[in-house]
């Protein structure tokens, strides 16, 4: 379990869940179930995306390796891929004043990704989001073309698509993930070092996300 301390002034983000209904009328019903009609097919648009397992289709959060004014060591909250793939570094509640982390991963199916396209072809293009604060990092949101610096996580519509985002991802992310590699930089250390296990500091560690692993090869880089 990972474990990063809670920096002071740092706010909760919102989760929601989304509720939706459909009503359809029989007579609907039997029109689309008649083959002699030539159509029942959804007129629902398919939004285009990349299919590879290394295209990234969705990501919240990037890296940031020695924020201040703790030299925290960030990394993406989660990342879904063209196929499908999910990881992620999910929200596993506080204990003793620390923020308590489980890696996870699993597998999208492709109506749950046309779902949050659609839902962020719908958010305002305008970025950053809110008003920035000192010592604060925006929270990176992209998915699919979109691309978002949100400095205010409670902003609506953000906050809503964000915690319909992650309920989904945890969803889907039903198995362990254990990275092969991990960028490590020690509190106010001058470098940082690509390992294959994590610190044994909370706090100042991050996973190498699948489609990243060719670029940080084992051992020291300038950061």
């Amino acid at each position: 379990m990972l474990a990063r301390r809670e920096p002071e002034g740092c706010s909760f983000r919102p989760r929601s869940v989304r509720l939706a209904g459909l009503l359809v009328s029989l007579a609907v019903v039997a029109a689309a179930c008649d083959d002699s009609t030539g159509s029942g097919s959804s007129t629902t648009a398919v939004i285009e995306h990349a299919t590879g397992s290394s295209d990234v289709v969705v990501q919240v959060g990037s890296y940031q390796l020695g924020a201040v004014p703790d030299m925290f060591v960030y990394g993406p909250e989660l990342v879904i891929y063209g196929d499908g793939r999910v990881y992620a570094e999910l929200d596993n509640g506080i204990k003793d004043r620390a923020v308590h982390f489980r890696l996870a991963q699993g597998a999208m199916g492709e109506s749950a990704i046309q779902d949050l396209l659609r839902q962020a072809d719908q958010l305002p293009s305008t970025t950053p989001i809110g008003t920035a604060v000192t010592d604060g990092i925006p929270l990176l949101l992209v998915a699919g073309g979109h691309r978002w610096e949100i400095n205010d996580v409670s902003v609506e519509p953000f906050a809503s698509y964000l915690g319909h985002l992650r309920t989904t991802v945890e969803a889907a992310a039903d198995q362990v993930w254990t990275p092969s590699r991990w960028i490590v930089r020690p509190f106010d250390a001058p470098k940082c070092t690509v390992t294959d296990q994590p610190s044994t500091e909370a706090g100042y560690d991050a996973p190498v996300y699948p489609h990243l692993v060719a670029q940080y090869p084992i051992g020291d880089f300038a950061c």
